[in-house]
């Protein structure tokens, strides 16, 4: 019998596209860990200030891990919307012998504004405006692995949604 080889996932998509859930689903019962730079932020209100310090203490953790070499599936749950925020994890994966796959996670702007609204750490919705932005730049190396997956949304979340982009002035002054 052939051993399935060791994986890493980069987990793609600005704030409350479904990545956070995607990776709690996909860790179920199996030796496996997430990296979240939100793991990482001290408690309380986001603030960008501490992003720097979170996303090292985040790759510090992850280069730990596949160190130890002991897990079936590694994933890495950030936005992680540029090469530059890429490259170092799909370079360390490989270097340890791992099979690394970017997904970017597809979601409505609107239904993502709406999701964000009912999080515990709720982020202001000028830079969910901004990394959807990014996101639509689809800034990656043509050798990755990359898979597109289009998140669900409630008929609740879409409703929501629709009722957000017809009320155009609460929309244009968040953004």
């Amino acid at each position: 019998m052939t051993e399935q080889p060791k994986k890493v996932m980069i987990l793609s998509g600005i704030p409350a596209c479904g990545k956070s859930s995607y990776a709690e689903i996909a860790t179920a019962g199996v030796p496996g860990d997430v990296f979240s730079a939100d793991d990482h932020h001290p408690k309380g209100p986001y603030d960008p200030r501490n992003l720097q310090g979170a996303h090292r203490a985040c790759y510090k953790a992850f280069i730990a891990a596949l160190q130890a070499f002991n897990a079936t599936l590694l994933i890495v749950d950030n936005t992680n919307l540029s090469a530059a925020e890429i490259a170092p994890y799909y370079l360390a994966a490989e270097s340890f012998g791992y099979v690394p796959t970017i997904l970017r996670f597809h979601l409505s702007l609107p239904v993502a504004i709406v999701r964000n609204r009912k999080r515990r750490k709720e982020v202001p919705d000028t830079y969910i405006f901004k990394k959807h932005a990014q996101f639509l730049t689809r800034d990656v190396l043509p050798w990755w692995s990359v898979e597109e997956i289009f998140s669900p949304f409630s008929e609740v979340e879409a409703s929501r949604a629709r009722e957000l982009e017809m009320n155009t002035y609460e929309y244009r002054s968040e953004s």
